[in-house]
């Protein structure tokens, strides 16, 4: 079953936290160790899974990019405002 996923964090550099990108409420907690691909916060990665195996995973990099893109423009829109809003 492929599936993708938001690494939404790691815990204590041993667990990912995983949010399921189809329903971000969904998550998962995986071993670093079981992961067969270096993985940071932020990234996004399809897996494919047999049961609770993970048989292939890869990070996508352009959804990745795609997904930094979009959270600097809005820390950068929500930086303008406050800028704007502290102007007497």
């Amino acid at each position: 079953m492929k599936k993708q996923y938001t690494i939404d964090r790691i815990e204590d550099k041993k667990i990912a936290v995983l949010l399921d990108s189809e329903n971000e409420s969904l998550k998962l907690e995986i071993p670093i160790k079981d992961i067969p691909v270096k993985v940071k916060e932020g990234y996004i990665i399809n897996m494919d899974f047999d049961g609770n195996k993970i048989i292939h995973a890869e990070v996508d990099k352009e959804a990745t990019e795609k997904a930094r893109r979009e959270v600097q423009k809005i820390l950068d829109d929500l930086k303008n405002k406050g800028s704007e809003e502290l102007k007497w």
